[in-house]
C-alpha cells in the first residue's frame, strides 16, 4: 500500500512515463553509436573497437582485475567462464599508453608468467584462444615487446615450462591463418623464430614442426593473383643481347612468383583458369630476420621513397661489382640480415624450397656465378702452371709471376674463408665441403710459394709433390662448386654421403692394415739373436713402404713376397690366409654394405642438400643487396616480402602423410575453429565454486541458465559435426590412398595374367 501511495500509477497500472518526440529518440541512438564506434586520433595505437573506458582510464587497476577474473575463472562454471571471455573478447586487440609503455591484455599476461601461477596462465590462455568469443588479431608492426610468443620464449630461460604456453599462441596463429586464409595471423609466428631457434632448452623438432605447419598458408582471390603474377623465371642461357624468353603462368610446371603491386589492372587470361592447383603464400621471415634493419625498413620502405622521389635509378654493374667485392673483402659489412640455421629436414618445407627457389631465380645465380668466375680464374692459373712444368719446362722462370698470382688469389681466398668461419663456426666446422674449400685454395698456395723458392735457388730436383696433389683438390673443388645444378649435386651428396658413413670403418681398416704390416715385417726380417741374412728379401723394411706393399696386396701385388709363399714357413702362408680372410673377404663386404647403406641415404636426401648449397649462395647474395646503396631501391620488384607458389591435391596429402606419425599440425589445445569456453582448461578447473553464494534463484535466473545451457548443447553439437566433417574427411583421404594401391595391384596382376600360361590364368 504505502509503495502504491508512492508511485503513482497510470490507468493501465503502469508508472507514467514522459512522451519523448521520435526524432529525439533517433537524434540520442545516433550519438550512441557515434560515441560506441568512435575512430581514435591518427597519433594514437588505440584500435577502433568497442570502448567502455574502464582499460584507458586507470590501465593499471583494468589489469589487477583481469588477474582476478583469471582466478574467478579457474574457479568458476560454465555461464561464468563465457562471461568472462566475452568481456576478455572485448579488449583483447586494444592498446594503451601509460607512462611510455604500451599496454594489451595479452602483454600483461606473458609478463607476469611465474612458476606459482603457470597452471592457471595455461588454463586461462588455453580458454582465450578456443573461446568463439575471442579474436585476437597481431599487430601489424614487429615490435618484439608487443609479440606474446616472444615475451613467453624470453620467460623461458628462467621457466622452461613456459615455450608450452608459446606453442598454445604458435597453434592459434596458424590455425587462424588457414581457417580464415590470411597471412597476417602468422607474423608473431614469423618475428619470433630466431629468439626459438636460440633457446637452448627446447623440444628437438620443434622449430622444424612450426615450419611444417606454416607449410600450406592459402591465401584469398585467387584469380586475381594469378592475374597480376610476375613470374621469377629460372636462369637459362641466351646470347649476347638477347632477351630472355617469358611464358605464361599455366605453361610452367611449378611456378614461383610475387604480386604485380604496380599494376593497378591487367587483363584476365582465360587459359589461366584451367591452371587448377591449388595456391599458398610464403614470407621471407621463413629463412632470414634483419633485426639491424628493422627500424630503416619500417620507417620508410623502398616502394614509399620511390613515390615520393620518383622511380630510382638503377646503379650500373660497376658499382654492383665495386661493391660487390668491398663487402666480401669488408671484416663486417655495414648491413647485415640474420640468417637462421636450420636443419637440413626443414628444407623439404615445400614453402621453404619455394622461397629458394625464387631467389635464385632472382640474385642467387648472379652471386654464384660472380664467385665462380674468380675460382675459374684460379683453377686455370693452377692447371697451366702444372702442364707447363710437364710439357715445356723451359718456361719454368716465366712461371713466377702465375705463381705470385696463384699466392695471391690462394691467400684472398684463405681470408675470406676465415671470415665465414668467425662467422658462424659451428656451422663451418661440421660442413664437409669446408674441407675441400681449404684443401683447394691453401695446397696451391703452399705448393706456388715452394716452386718459387725452386725458382729462386735453381733447384730443379726440388719438391714439386705439394703441386701436384694440389690438382686433384682442385678438381674436387670444381665438382664441389658445380652443387647447385641439381644434376651434379645428386653424385656430390651421394659422394659426400658415403665417406661421411665409412668414417669409423677406415680408422679400422688402417688400424688392420697397420698390425698385418707389422706382423708380416717381424715374420720376415725379424731376428732372435745377431744379425740374420736378408739379402733376397724384397720386403722393406722401411714401415711406411712397408705399409704400402701390405695395403697393395689387395690388388694382387705379390711380388714382394712372392719367394716366401713359394719356400717360406707354414707361420708366413697362415698369416697371409688371415690377411686375406679379415681384408678380402670381411672388411670389403663390410665396406660394400655400408656404402650401399650411404647411397640409399644420399639417394633419398640429396635434393635437401641441393636446397642447401642453393641457399648459401642466396645469403651471401642478401648480405650484399643491402651494402649496394639504392640497388634494393632500384630492384625493389625483385624483393619481396611474400611469395607465392603452387602444389596439387596429392602432393600436400603426401607431405602430411610422411610427418604425421612424429607430428600433428595443431595440438590437441588448439585444434578444430572454435570450441565450448567451458571445456576449455583441464580437469582440476572443474572444482565447486567457492567464490559465489547462490541463494534461491529467481525464475529469470532459471530461464537464463536454460537458456545458456541451450546454447551450450547447440555449440557441442556444431563441435561435433566439426569433428564428424574431419573425420570423413580423414577417411576420404585414406579411400584415395587405398585406391591407389589397388589400382597398382590389378596392374601387377593383369601383367601376371599376361605372362602365364592362358590355361592357368582362371
Amino acid at each position: 500500500k504505502k509503495r502504491k501511495e508512492r508511485r503513482p500509477r497510470g490507468s493501465k497500472g503502469r508508472p507514467p512515463q514522459a512522451k519523448i518526440k521520435p526524432a529525439k529518440i533517433k537524434d540520442e541512438c545516433k550519438e550512441k553509436e557515434k560515441e560506441k564506434y568512435k575512430i581514435p586520433p591518427p597519433n594514437s595505437t588505440t584500435f577502433p573497437l568497442y570502448f567502455d573506458g574502464s582499460f584507458s582510464r586507470d590501465p593499471f587497476r583494468f589489469f589487477n582485475g583481469l588477474f582476478a577474473l583469471m582466478h574467478i575463472f579457474r574457479a568458476g562454471k560454465d555461464p561464468v567462464r563465457q562471461a568472462i571471455m566475452q568481456y576478455v573478447g572485448l579488449h583483447i586487440n586494444r592498446t594503451v599508453d601509460c607512462n611510455g609503455r604500451t599496454l594489451t591484455i595479452l602483454r600483461a599476461i606473458c609478463r607476469r608468467v611465474r612458476e606459482v601461477n603457470y597452471s592457471l596462465t595455461e588454463a586461462f590462455l588455453k580458454a582465450i584462444f578456443n573461446s568463439p568469443h575471442v579474436r585476437w588479431v597481431p599487430m601489424p608492426n614487429r615490435k618484439r615487446y608487443l609479440n606474446p610468443i616472444s615475451l613467453l620464449l624470453r620467460r623461458a630461460n628462467e621457466l622452461p615450462r613456459a615455450i608450452n604456453l608459446a606453442q598454445i599462441v604458435i597453434n592459434y596463429c596458424v590455425r587462424m591463418s588457414k581457417k580464415e586464409e590470411d597471412p597476417h595471423f602468422t607474423l608473431p609466428v614469423l618475428n619470433s623464430l630466431h629468439e626459438l631457434l636460440k633457446l637452448k632448452e627446447r623440444p628437438p623438432d620443434l622449430v622444424t614442426n612450426i615450419l611444417r605447419d606454416l607449410a600450406y598458408c592459402p591465401v584469398q582471390e585467387r584469380a586475381f593473383i594469378i592475374d597480376h603474377a610476375i613470374i621469377a623465371h629460372p636462369p637459362s642461357f641466351r646470347w649476347l643481347f638477347g632477351t630472355p624468353k617469358k611464358q605464361p603462368i599455366y605453361a610452367y610446371l611449378d611456378p614461383v612468383f610475387k604480386l604485380d603491386r604496380s599494376m593497378l589492372y591487367r587483363e584476365h587470361d582465360p587459359l589461366n583458369e584451367n591452371f587448377t592447383r591449388d595456391l599458398f603464400v610464403a614470407s621471407f621471415d621463413m629463412l632470414w630476420s634483419s633485426p639491424e634493419l628493422e627500424q630503416e625498413q619500417s620507417e620508410r620502405t623502398p616502394l614509399e621513397r620511390i613515390t615520393d622521389n620518383g622511380p630510382i635509378p638503377s646503379p650500373s654493374w660497376i658499382r654492383v661489382l665495386y661493391y660487390f667485392h668491398l663487402c666480401k673483402i669488408m671484416p663486417r659489412p655495414n648491413r647485415r640480415i640474420e640468417f637462421y640455421d636450420l636443419p637440413l629436414e626443414a628444407l623439404d618445407n615445400p614453402a621453404i624450397a619455394a622461397l629458394i627457389e625464387y631467389k635464385w631465380n632472382t640474385i642467387g645465380y648472379k652471386y654464384w656465378l660472380v664467385r665462380f668466375c674468380w675460382q675459374f680464374v684460379f683453377y686455370i692459373m693452377v692447371f697451366v702452371a702444372v702442364l707447363l712444368q710437364v710439357y715445356d719446362p723451359t718456361q719454368g722462370y716465366s712461371l713466377k709471376g702465375v705463381f705470385i698470382a696463384i699466392i695471391v688469389m690462394g691467400a684472398i681466398f684463405m681470408v675470406l674463408e676465415l671470415r665465414q668461419f668467425f662467422s658462424n663456426p659451428r656451422r663451418y666446422v661440421t660442413s664437409p665441403y669446408n674441407v675441400v674449400d681449404l684443401l683447394a685454395f691453401g695446397v696451391p698456395l703452399a705448393g706456388s710459394i715452394i716452386q718459387i723458392v725452386n725458382i729462386d735457388t735453381d733447384n730443379n730436383q726440388g719438391h714439386k709433390a705439394t703441386l701436384s696433389f694440389s690438382v686433384l683438390f682442385v678438381f674436387l673443388h670444381i665438382l664441389f662448386e658445380l652443387r647447385v645444378n641439381q644434376n651434379v649435386c645428386h653424385f656430390v651428396a651421394i659422394i659426400v654421403r658415403i665417406v661421411g658413413k665409412i668414417q669409423v670403418f677406415f680408422l679400422i681398416f688402417a688400424a688392420g692394415v697397420i698390425a698385418f704390416s707389422i706382423a708380416i715385417l717381424h715374420l720376415i726380417r725379424g731376428c732372435p739373436v745377431g744379425v740374420c741374412d736378408t739379402a733376397g728379401i724384397k720386403f722393406s723394411d722401411d714401415i711406411y713402404r712397408a705399409i704400402a706393399t701390405t695395403y697393395f696386396f689387395m690388388g694382387g701385388i705379390w711380388d714382394p713376397v712372392e719367394d716366401q709363399l713359394e719356400n717360406g714357413p707354414n707361420s708366413f702362408l697362415l698369416m697371409i690366409i688371415l690377411y686375406f680372410f679379415f681384408t678380402t673377404i670381411l672388411l670389403l663386404n663390410v665396406l660394400i654394405a655400408l656404402m650401399n647403406v650411404a647411397f640409399t641415404d644420399g639417394d633419398v636426401s640429396w635434393k635437401l642438400i641441393w636446397r642447401e648449397s642453393r641457399l648459401r649462395c642466396i645469403e651471401g647474395a642478401e648480405t650484399v643487396s643491402y651494402n649496394i646503396p639504392n640497388y634494393r631501391e632500384a630492384h625493389h620488384d625483385i624483393f619481396p616480402k611474400t611469395i607465392y607458389y603452387f602444389d596439387t591435391r596429392k602432393e600436400q596429402r603426401e607431405y602430411r602423410e610422411k610427418y604425421s606419425d612424429g607430428h600433428e599440425g595443431d595440438s590437441s589445445d588448439t585444434r578444430g575453429g572454435s570450441s565450448n569456453s567451458g571445456d576449455t582448461g583441464s580437469s582440476q578447473l572443474d572444482q565447486p565454486n567457492t567464490l559465489f553464494k547462490r541463494g534461491n534463484s529467481s525464475s529469470s535466473a532459471t530461464r537464463q541458465s536454460k537458456m545458456t545451457k541451450l546454447k551450450a548443447i547447440k555449440q557441442s553439437h556444431e563441435e561435433l559435426k566439426q569433428e564428424m566433417k574431419r573425420e570423413i574427411q580423414r577417411s576420404h583421404n585414406q579411400i584415395m590412398v587405398l585406391q591407389d594401391q589397388l589400382a597398382d595391384m590389378r596392374e601387377m596382376l593383369n601383367k601376371v595374367l599376361m605372362q602365364t600360361d592362358p590355361t592357368q590364368q582362371q
